[in-house]
């Protein structure tokens, strides 16, 4: 089985993931890292070089790759925090994963992206960080809500404690 994770950047998808791979016994895939590998130059110099609308293009195949070929047997996968913005990857993260949002609240966020925001294209040019977050999570809460089998407040826990709790959680619902 895929497990997928979603969640607004800084909330620990790529950390989280890591160690819910280790924990179920399979790989972890990040899905920024995938799109680097097939394109040869980083998630923010596609940005630069081709802007927003080619990367989300560009992102779509890569995920519809992994998630379609089953070339990867069982697997975590953390999406990058725009990827289910998309409807047509809202729909393919839905039908072939077991999509977990990552919930964190907005001070979390902005504290975990204080001084981290280089390789976030979307966030590195933005004057209030906390009012640059607050604007994008009110379009895109809903959307990873709705995206979601599984919400996991990840607020004031370790990476390790917050995959411990959704691979628990996992455990109960996929039996």
């Amino acid at each position: 089985m895929t497990i997928t994770l979603s969640g607004f950047m800084g909330c620990g998808k790529s950390s989280i993931g890591l160690e819910l791979a280790r924990m179920r016994g399979c790989p972890f895939l990040d899905l920024d890292h995938l799109i680097e590998e097939s394109e040869g130059m980083s998630v923010a110099d596609i940005f630069a070089t081709k802007g927003e609308k080619e990367f989300r293009k560009i992102e779509s195949r890569v995920l519809s790759e992994v998630l379609s070929g089953k070339m990867y047997g069982d697997l975590v996968l953390a999406l990058g925090g725009g990827t289910t913005v998309d409807k047509n990857n809202a729909a393919l993260v839905r039908k072939e994963s077991f999509n977990v949002y990552l919930r964190a609240t907005e001070d979390t966020l902005v504290e975990n992206l204080t001084g981290n925001t280089d390789g976030r294209p979307l966030l590195k040019d933005a004057r209030d960080l906390r009012s640059r977050v607050a604007s994008m999570m009110e379009e895109r809460a809903v959307i990873y809500a709705e995206t979601a089998r599984l919400v996991a407040d990840v607020d004031g826990l370790s990476f390790t404690d917050a995959a411990r709790a959704v691979n628990e959680r996992l455990n109960q619902l996929i039996q």
